[in-house]
């Protein structure tokens, strides 16, 4: 395996051109030269292998795609350095955001009647939950339901959903936060 630190600009710049023309070969030297060092870079940032493989695999997707009009103004170096942080960290965000989203789920289950443990029960009590949900959703003013919908149905962060919506965060936050509560007591009733 070659070793990228003894690799020159030119040796780079010539990959890059076949990657332009589609030269698979080239792209997969390019990995080969270029992954050990960025998987290394994307664990520690995401803390996870296996979201580290995701970015490193995402990056070398989106240079393949872009083909002819792949443009990089730095060493090739740089540019993947730069594209390994960047991902990791949007990565690592969206993870946080998950997690976070999936905790305030299981908080809202803790308020729903349980759910019996008879698995030919158990599908008929989540259909009716589900459509208890729905029903109480509904009372919900329309801009408070469309964000608790994009945000955990449709598993929108909440700077996406400002973003989608035109809106501040703290807006979408306030109005999520609005949508638990009032779920919490209506399922309680």
């Amino acid at each position: 395996m070659a070793d990228y630190r003894l690799r020159s600009e030119k040796d780079d710049a010539e990959l890059i051109e076949r990657i332009r023309d589609k030269d698979e070969y080239a792209l997969e030297e390019l990995m080969q030269i270029y992954s050990p060092v960025m998987l290394r870079i994307a664990e520690t940032i995401t803390g996870s292998i296996e979201l580290a493989r995701e970015v490193v695999q995402d990056i070398f997707i989106r240079l393949w795609r872009q083909g002819p009009d792949l443009s990089i103004q730095v060493s090739i170096k740089k540019y993947l350095w730069g594209a390994v942080r960047n991902q990791a960290m949007n990565t690592s965000r969206y993870e946080q955001v998950r997690h976070q989203t999936s905790a305030s789920l299981l908080e809202l289950a803790k308020y729903a009647p349980r759910i019996s443990v008879n698995p030919a029960l158990q599908e008929i009590e989540a259909t009716e939950l589900l459509g208890q949900m729905e029903k109480i959703l509904n009372n919900v003013p329309k801009q408070c339901r469309e964000i608790f919908l994009l945000h955990h149905r449709d598993d929108m962060n909440v700077e996406d959903i400002a973003g989608a919506l035109g809106i501040s965060l703290r807006t979408v936050q306030n109005q999520l936060a609005r949508a638990r509560k009032y779920l919490i007591e209506q399922l309680n009733r």
